[in-house]
C-alpha cells in the first residue's frame, strides 16, 4: 500500500487535492445559482469526508489532510480559464498516482468519480433547485471527462 509518504509535499498537495478539484470541475462546467455551488460542493466535501472506512492509504490520508490546502479546490466559477486550470490539476494528479501509487491509484480514483458524481446530484438546477434535473447536460459531459482523465468508464464509480 502506498500513501502521502511516495509523493513530495507539492505532488501531494495536488494529488490529496484531487478529490476537490474533480468536484469543482463537474460544478464549474456549468452555470449555477449561487445556492446550488455551495450545496453541490459541500455535499462533495462531506462524501468524502465521511465515505465508507477503507484500508486505502490514498484515500485515507487525503481524508485526514482534507482541512489544509488539499481541502480547498479554489474557484468553481464557470470559466474556460477556471476549467483549464482544473483540468490540468486532475491530469496531473491522475499521472502522479499512476506513477507512483497505482496500488492504490484506482481505489482512489473511484473514490474521486463517485465524490464528483455526488456532487453533480446535490442540487436541481431548476427555480429554487427544486425543478430540473439532478445532474445537467453540462456536468454529465464533466463526468465523463473526468472519468477519461482518470482512466475509467462514466460509470464505474465504486
Amino acid at each position: 500500500m502506498s500513501g502521502k509518504t511516495v509523493f513530495t509535499p507539492d505532488e501531494w498537495r495536488i494529488v490529496g487535492g484531487l478529490p476537490y478539484y474533480a468536484a469543482a470541475f463537474v460544478v464549474a462546467s456549468g452555470p449555477h445559482h449561487s445556492a446550488n455551488t455551495i450545496r453541490n460542493m459541500l455535499t462533495g466535501a462531506n462524501e468524502f469526508a465521511h465515505g465508507a472506512a477503507t484500508g486505502n492509504r490514498l484515500i485515507t490520508d487525503a481524508r485526514a489532510d482534507s482541512t489544509g490546502p488539499n481541502g480547498d479546490p479554489g474557484s468553481t466559477k464557470n470559466t474556460d480559464e477556471n476549467i483549464q486550470r482544473l483540468r490540468g490539476l486532475i491530469e496531473q494528479a491522475a499521472r502522479l498516482i499512476d506513477e507512483k501509487s497505482a496500488t492504490d491509484g484506482s481505489g482512489f480514483k473511484a473514490e474521486v468519480l463517485r465524490v464528483a458524481t455526488a456532487a453533480a446530484a446535490a442540487s436541481k438546477d431548476g427555480i429554487l433547485g427544486t425543478a430540473g434535473t439532478a445532474v445537467n447536460e453540462h456536468e454529465s459531459a464533466a463526468l465523463a471527462e473526468l472519468a477519461g482523465m482518470l482512466g475509467r468508464s462514466p460509470s464505474a464509480s465504486g
